[in-house]
């Protein structure tokens, strides 16, 4: 369900906040700034874990940043499933929140409400990250009680989310310019692009093609998406079609 609207009133108190965050982060690392921002929905709002990631064109789809692994391991469940309310926000270009116990939610992404790292989610509140008209992806805040964000807390997202949206296209530019992207390993998501690109030279088919057949396979086999992509890359596992195509040495 969308986020519902809001009072504009409490603008003022959180703008001051937002200013001493904006200026605090300014001359730091792009990295850093990134956990710093994430850290700080936890600290200032009734969540439990937040992570950042990018959905589409043209960065790649991947986990920027999070609070911990636990974080990543949930913003890597909606990134292997396709599937989940941080999709649908970077879709919308709105906030959307996902109850974990309401039946109608739990139809709307079925794979994502069933998936095991969820299991002790009760709420999801995802927000859109853009850059200006840019669209990056979705901020994703879990939470581990049925909680709605007042309309003062969901304007304070915003402000952090649009602030993460700004570093993440600066640390974009700085590595275009070096030449040189440096990622966590924990949270990359290379091996995928390489099966990816593997699968697509195994069948013929399209980029988009290739990666369903991947997240269909790990769906299947219980396996994470990045599991199967290392299957692929040491070529115990080939997903071209025809019989006794998987498991191929």
């Amino acid at each position: 369900m969308s986020e519902g609207s809001r009072d504009t009133s409490a603008a003022q108190p959180l703008l001051s906040f937002l200013v001493t965050v904006e200026d605090s982060t300014i001359a730091g690392d792009a990295e850093d700034e990134l956990s710093s921002l994430l850290t700080s929905f936890v600290t200032l709002l009734p969540v439990e874990d937040a992570s950042a990631s990018s959905l589409g064109e043209p960065f790649d789809v991947e986990i920027l940043a999070a609070t911990g692994m636990r974080a990543a391991a949930r913003d890597e469940a909606q990134i292997d499933l396709g599937e989940g309310p941080a999709w649908d926000a970077y879709r919308s270009g709105f906030p959307v929140r996902m109850q974990l116990d309401s039946p109608e939610d739990r139809g709307r992404w079925p794979f994502l409400a069933a998936s095991p790292v969820l299991a002790t989610v009760r709420t999801v509140h995802a927000l859109p990250l853009r850059f200006g008209p840019l669209a990056i992806g979705a901020v994703s805040l879990y939470g581990g009680e049925p909680t709605a964000l007042a309309s003062d807390q969901l304007q304070l997202a915003e402000g952090l989310t649009t602030l993460i949206g700004r570093s993440v296209v600066a640390r974009a530019l700085a590595e275009a310019e070096s030449g040189t992207a440096v990622r966590d390993p924990a949270l990359s998501r290379r091996e995928v692009h390489q099966a990816t690109g593997m699968v697509i030279s195994q069948t013929g088919s399209t980029a988009a093609d290739a990666l369903l057949a991947i997240r269909a396979h790990a769906f299947s086999t219980g396996m994470s998406v990045r599991e199967v992509a290392a299957e692929i890359i040491a070529r115990r596992l080939d997903l071209s079609p025809g019989p006794d195509s998987t498991d191929r040495k």
